[in-house]
């Protein structure tokens, strides 16, 4: 995986309105050889409490958050992970120079939810866990 793919997904996070395909394309980019073996494990208190605060507006009841192991990638300044919301599966991405990510939450059956998060997100999202 040549990090330029990181910076072309940076790009479209940056400015897509069709965030499925923001999703899509980082998905294409985790399927290559190699890319799960980049980046270090994290613990990230910013991006759990933003998961949160996505799921509770997902589901619209407090949530569980279970077996999220959020991947730093240092050099492009880019954090994702997967995890468990309520059971069901949801993935995030953030890069810090642009202070914005997206989080995806599979809302039952083959509904999946899209939402946009901001550095102040992160910033609420934190301040709600303490």
């Amino acid at each position: 995986m040549e990090l330029s793919q990181l910076e072309e997904l940076k790009a479209k996070l940056s400015i897509a309105t069709d965030l499925v395909e923001v999703m899509d394309f980082f998905f294409s980019i985790v399927e290559q050889p190699g890319f799960m073996n980049q980046g270090e494990k994290v613990a990230d208190p910013r991006l759990v409490g933003i998961i949160e605060m996505v799921g509770k507006a997902v589901f619209h009841q407090e949530v569980r958050l279970q077996h999220f192991l959020p991947i730093r990638i240092e050099s492009a300044k880019f954090t994702h992970g997967a995890g468990l919301l309520n059971g069901q599966p949801m993935n995030v991405i953030y890069f810090d120079e642009i202070e914005k990510g997206l989080v995806a939450v599979l809302k039952g059956g083959s509904r999946t939810q899209l939402i946009r998060i901001t550095k102040k997100d992160l910033a609420d999202g934190y301040e709600q866990l303490n």
